[in-house]
């Protein structure tokens, strides 16, 4: 049990995770990529918070419920960190829960999980979990109420400002001093790169010898964690890490490295798309009765669509979704796509009706009729065609005769770039097998770029449409792996059943 030069136990931490612990920073940024420990250094930061102040509040953030709770960082607080202040008999829980046992609690009115703990003033302090899915939510949770401390975990996901400035503002607990109080944060460098608020506001705001604003820039302190910081991780790990991001350097740069590096401006998925792999099937013949291409699974009982409806041009892709139960995530197979790309108006029932011509295809090439399930962009429920007098979502309901009832995948500010590389790592996992029919999919694989701005990640193509419908439907598939930006990589093949047919058409 580690015990200071005064005689005071202190958690089991690295060098620079006592740096975090002993920061004299009011505004502290732990940055570094992935699995550098900074994260577990700011957990016990807080925890030495809640215990020596007085009465402290302190509200913890991360982006939806998910991130936060399963395998998170409330989790990581309950769970890992708090055991180890109980075991050195530093405090004590004192919440208690409906049954009258101790531990964390639900509130029944805001569903905000809390827990309180005995401070070494002889009062209580309360850890609050707030998770948001809107940035602007922070403004009504943080407002009205005093904070002693904030933590945001993954701080990379939030981006906007006003996170900071609102939160920040609102640390002005009664009879704490100024310095007292604390606003806390981890993350891996950010996608945007320099271009990112967070980078702005500690790697130059916080140097910057002609700042407008000293007060603050005086709270700020910036402590960076390397992967070579974090000694209690075995070499298997690291090995596995580094293999984890391989595929793909800009985000080895960030997550590796450590890197506030933007992302490249080639291909986007020129790094991690190999059409021997990822193509299957073979529809070179002149002959479409001769094509080979992938069918599903032979007891297929569910299929899945994504589709993105535009004024002038549309796009869906149909797959199947498959679950081997090996806990190395889903496989998803591209069966068939169908576009219209083109400038030659064709209306949204045209649309409608050609796409269940494939609808009717594939519920024929399964030996039970499948469950579907349908995902949009979230503006198929909201955008309203005068034309048609109807809502998109509504219009294609109707149009299909009732069979196709979309749904909104997730969209939040970011998410167009999180939708890229959650592409990249099921490329690069051979996790995504495209039927060679799938000739557009295909070129857009091969042929997206990215953009010049953070606002734009990816340069004006019409392969755009292709990206924004098949990605809906991996992305409503895979919510927590599209927020989490991390992933269980996977090495290996994903193969096919390959069978002769005439039935498909082009």
């Amino acid at each position: 049990m580690p015990i200071d030069a005064q005689g005071y136990w202190y958690p089991e931490l690295s060098p620079k995770q006592l740096e975090i612990y002993n920061s004299p920073g009011r505004c502290i940024l732990a940055s570094g990529p992935k699995m550098s420990g900074k994260t577990w250094g700011n957990l016990h930061r807080l925890i030495r918070h809640a215990v020596e102040t007085p009465r402290a509040r302190i509200g913890m953030f991360a982006k939806t419920v998910k991130n936060a709770k399963a395998g998170g960082v409330w989790n990581d607080v309950v769970e890992l960190v708090l055991p180890e202040w109980l075991d050195a008999k530093t405090t004590r829980i004192t919440t208690r829960k409906s049954d009258g046992t101790l531990g964390p609690k639900q509130d029944a009115q805001t569903r905000m999980m809390y827990i309180r703990l005995a401070n070494q003033y002889g009062g209580e302090s309360e850890i609050q979990l707030h998770s948001i899915d809107n940035e602007n939510e922070v403004e009504s949770i943080a407002k009205g109420t005093r904070f002693s401390m904030f933590y945001f975990a993954e701080l990379s996901n939030f981006k906007s400002r006003l996170v900071f400035d609102i939160t920040s503002d609102q640390l002005r607990m009664p009879g704490l001093d100024f310095w007292g109080h604390l606003w806390l944060s981890d993350t891996n460098p950010a996608d945007d790169g320099p271009d990112s608020w967070i980078y702005k506001l500690w790697y130059e705001d916080r140097v910057d010898q002609d700042s407008k604003t000293p007060a603050l820039q005086k709270q700020l302190a910036l402590i960076e964690v390397m992967i070579h910081d974090n000694p209690y991780l075995s070499d298997e790990e690291r090995e596995a890490l580094l293999q984890r991001f391989s595929h793909d350097k800009d985000l080895y740069a960030r997550y590796i490295e450590g890197k506030w590096t933007r992302a490249s401006k080639g291909a986007l998925f020129g790094e991690q798309f190999r059409e021997e792999i990822h193509v299957v099937g073979d529809c070179s013949l002149v002959n479409k009765d001769d094509w080979e291409v992938l069918l599903p699974t032979e007891n297929c009982t569910q299929l899945f669509s994504g589709w993105d409806l535009g004024d002038k041009y549309h796009s869906t892709h149909i797959a199947e979704v498959i679950d081997p139960g090996d806990g190395n995530g889903k496989i998803y197979w591209i069966l068939d796509e169908v576009n219209h790309l083109t400038d030659d108006n064709m209306g949204l029932s045209e649309f409608v009706d050609e796409f269940m011509e494939h609808f009717d295809l594939w519920n024929r090439q399964c030996k039970k009729m499948p469950v579907w399930r349908h995902w949009s962009d979230s503006a198929a429920l909201t955008n309203y065609r005068a034309g048609a007098e109807g809502y998109d979502a509504n219009l294609v309901y109707k149009y299909s005769e009732t069979n196709v009832i979309l749904q909104a995948a997730p969209k939040f500010p970011g998410s167009i770039q999180k939708r890229i590389n959650l592409l990249r790592v099921l490329l690069h996992e051979d996790r995504i097998a495209i039927s060679a029919k799938c000739k557009m999919t295909i070129e857009m694989v091969k042929a997206l770029r990215a953009g010049s701005t953070l606002s734009k990640p990816i340069a004006p193509s019409k392969f755009r449409h292709v990206f924004d419908s098949l990605t809906y439907l991996l992305s409503g598939e895979e919510p927590a792996m599209l927020l989490q930006d991390v992933w269980n990589a996977r090495v290996g093949k994903t193969e096919g059943r390959i069978v002769k047919s005439s039935l498909l058409p082009v």
